[in-house]
C-alpha cells in the first residue's frame, strides 16, 4: 500500500524511539473538492498512485500542494501542530501535563490514521461506507505491519470506531499484544466535551504513563 501511497506514511518523531507511543486517528479528510458521486475515487485508490488518482477523479490542478495541505501525513502533522490545531495541541499538552508545551514535544510520537483512504467528508470513516470491507482490510494489514515495524509500547486510538474496527479483526493467532492497544476519546471530539470526560484526556495521560514507566 504505501509504495503506492507514500503521503500516508505514519510520521514518526525524531524521539519516538524514547517512548514508543503510537498514536491512531481515525481518517484524512479529503477536503472541499471532492464529489460524493465519484466512484472512481473509492474504486481507483488502491490500484493507483495518489497523483494518478487525483489527476483523474479530482478538478486539482496543484495536486502536490493539495496533498501536503490535506493528507501527507508527516506534513500535516508538523505544519498543524506549528499552528495550533487543537487535536495536536491538546494531544502533547496531555502528554506534558502543561497547557502550552513546546511545539518540539511531538517528537516524542508516531502519529498515524488507521483509514488508508481519505474521508469524503469530516465524519466518521466507518459508518455508512459502503467500501468499509475494503477499507478495513487495507487498514487493518497496514497498521499490523507498522505495529511490527516500531515496535511501540503502546497504541493509543484517537477514535473509538477505529479501534472497535481493528480489534475486531485480529483474530486470537495474531502476533500481535492486544494488551498494548487501547483508545481515549479524541480531543475534539464532540466539540471537545469527550476530552474532558474520564474516557478523554485523563485516560490518555494514564495510557501514556503505562507506556513510559510501566504503571
Amino acid at each position: 500500500h504505501y509504495e503506492k501511497h507514500q503521503e500516508m506514511l505514519p510520521f514518526i518523531g525524531k524521539d519516538y524511539s524514547k517512548n514508543r507511543i503510537l498514536i491512531v486517528a481515525e481518517s484524512h479528510y479529503i477536503g472541499p473538492y471532492f464529489d460524493v458521486n465519484n466512484e472512481g475515487f473509492y474504486s481507483e485508490w488502491y490500484k493507483k498512485s495518489f497523483k494518478d488518482v487525483i489527476k483523474e477523479n479530482l478538478p486539482i490542478k496543484n495536486y502536490w500542494l493539495f496533498m501536503k495541505s490535506y493528507y501527507w501525513t508527516r506534513s500535516v502533522i508538523l505544519t498543524n501542530f506549528k499552528e495550533k490545531i487543537d487535536i495536536f495541541q491538546k494531544l502533547v499538552d496531555a502528554f506534558k501535563n502543561e497547557d502550552k508545551s513546546n511545539p518540539e514535544e511531538i517528537c516524542n510520537f508516531a502519529f498515524m490514521n488507521y483509514a488508508q483512504r481519505p474521508a469524503s467528508n469530516a465524519t466518521y470513516f466507518f459508518k455508512k461506507n459502503k467500501h468499509k470491507e475494503e477499507d478495513n482490510d487495507v487498514a487493518s494489514n497496514t497498521l499490523k505491519n507498522v505495529i511490527d515495524i516500531l515496535k511501540p509500547r503502546k497504541v493509543i486510538f484517537v477514535s473509538k470506531t477505529s479501534y472497535q474496527e481493528f480489534m475486531a479483526i485480529i483474530d486470537s493467532n495474531s502476533k500481535i499484544d492486544k494488551s498494548i492497544i487501547d483508545w481515549a476519546y479524541h480531543p475534539t471530539g464532540g466539540h471537545g466535551h469527550w476530552w474532558k470526560q474520564e474516557e478523554g484526556k485523563a485516560k490518555f495521560q494514564r495510557l501514556c504513563k503505562e507506556a513510559l514507566f510501566g504503571e
